[in-house]
């Protein structure tokens, strides 16, 4: 299964140069002074996307991309680091989509070391995705572990790592500030999107998604093209009666987008219709009023078989849908 959405922007230059230059920055001459892990204080990520507790005498260095916030922390000595992390992500994952992929983003976020071992693959009861490093760093073999979650329109988490011959003692030492990293999820929502509008709605799109003007509004699909937003406006003749309501949005999607099937409709709170479409293997969630002279349209498509794992990404971008003649 795809999953360059996750991957892509660590894969860019931007991000190979930032992950190089935050491990060059927090790379030393070593020496066997004993590893400090106490005098926790606080760090929180300038963009706010993530906090955590980190030792008072590591060196820290931060940067971000458009979806994607990191920091790392290097002990006095050079030979152990934490590195955290939390990038956009726009489906909560399947165990086996967590296990196949984790991997990789623990591979770019380590600068990919050449003799790199990622060993005993988990997902824990509480939902974190788990695995065991190890690798060479300043001539000294490491051990580390990864822990990172799904959740809250993100995947985001820790990298420790450390000398092996140290490592027991070492985990358990930065074991708290494992457990201390925590994602801002109203952070997220403020940082990594960037809103679109026409004359008549509004609304928010993560950045750096490619952006493509159609009749009336924008499409917007996803880094791994699985997920396509489209949102219009169509200047309304007449009003839409009950009964010609639905065939109207029907034909709007098909208009923009090729054949599809309504499958169902049902009335909002808000005043809006929700519509479900069928189109070969993808699923179509589209909402709809007439407003001001003006058919407002909004569909999101997925892969159907994994639907469900999009919504909550599908209702965050609909609670920010403002229609109306601005």
């Amino acid at each position: 299964m795809s999953f360059s959405n996750l991957i892509s922007i660590r894969n860019s230059q931007r991000w190979v140069l930032v992950v190089g230059l935050i491990l060059i920055v927090l790379t030393g001459c070593t020496n066997t002074t004993p590893i400090d892990t106490g005098n926790p204080i606080a760090f929180k990520h300038r963009s706010g996307v993530f906090e955590l507790q980190v030792p008072k005498s590591w060196k820290q260095v931060q940067d971000q991309v458009e979806t994607e916030s990191l920091a790392a922390f290097s002990d006095p000595t050079f030979r152990s680091e934490i590195v955290a992390s939390a990038g956009l992500l726009d489906h909560t994952l399947t165990n086996e989509e967590g296990l196949d992929n984790v991997p990789n983003l623990v591979t770019n976020l380590l600068n990919g070391p050449p003799d790199l071992v990622i060993t005993d693959k988990q997902r824990r009861s509480d939902g974190a995705f788990v695995v065991t490093v190890s690798f060479t760093r300043n001539n000294i073999k490491r051990l580390g572990q990864a822990v990172l979650r799904d959740g809250g329109l993100a995947l985001s988490g820790v990298i420790v790592s450390g000398p092996e011959s140290e490592w027991t003692t070492l985990l358990a030492g930065l074991q708290p500030y494992i457990d201390s990293f925590k994602l801002q999820p109203e952070f997220v929502q403020g940082t990594y999107f960037t809103p679109i509008e026409n004359t008549h709605f509004a609304l928010v799109i993560p950045a750096g998604w490619v952006r493509q003007p159609i009749d009336g509004g924008t499409r917007v699909k996803s880094n791994s093209g699985r997920l396509t937003i489209s949102a219009t406006q169509l200047p309304l003749s007449a009003p839409l009666t009950a009964d010609t309501f639905n065939e109207a949005v029907t034909r709007r999607l098909q208009q923009q987008s090729g054949s599809a099937t309504l499958t169902g409709s049902q009335p909002l709170p808000d005043g809006r219709v929700k519509l479900t479409f069928e189109r070969a293997a993808q699923q179509v969630t589209g909402y709809a009023e007439q407003k001001d002279d003006m058919l407002i349209t909004l569909f999101f498509e997925v892969p159907a078989e994994r639907a469900a794992a999009y919504q909550p990404f599908i209702d965050f971008i609909y609670s920010t849908f403002i229609t109306g003649k601005a």
